[in-house]
């Protein structure tokens, strides 16, 4: 299962970028069983789920929400169905604005990928 699931995952991750899978630009935090629940499908799907779930009154993480809606991606830049590499640097540019009074030093795409 594991074989045809990567190979689904990089056929529709866009231009089949998957190394980010376990990096701070791709986290998203969810109680366990919804985080269980979603943990290997593809962004659109968890996208449709958590706006379900945000519809049925579950609590969702305001920036788990954030990520899903693609508010830190600028609409130019937005592909819907795919979370992409100028999500990723869109994602990580807000969250070093969050953060820049309490980091030594910023957070970096180039970094995670490491």
């Amino acid at each position: 299962f594991e074989d045809i699931q990567q190979k689904v995952i990089q056929k529709l991750s866009a231009q089949g970028n998957i190394e980010y899978m376990h990096s701070i630009a791709n986290l998203a935090l969810l109680n366990m069983s919804d985080n269980a629940a979603l943990n290997n499908s593809t962004f659109d799907v968890k996208r449709n789920a958590i706006i379900e779930m945000d519809k049925r009154g579950q609590f969702i993480p305001f920036c788990t929400k954030m990520v899903f809606l693609k508010y830190y991606t600028p609409s130019a830049s937005n592909q819907l169905h795919f979370w992409g590499q100028q999500d990723r640097i869109a994602y990580i540019k807000a969250i070093n604005s969050t953060l820049k009074n309490y980091q030594a030093e910023e957070i970096s795409i180039e970094k995670e990928a490491e």
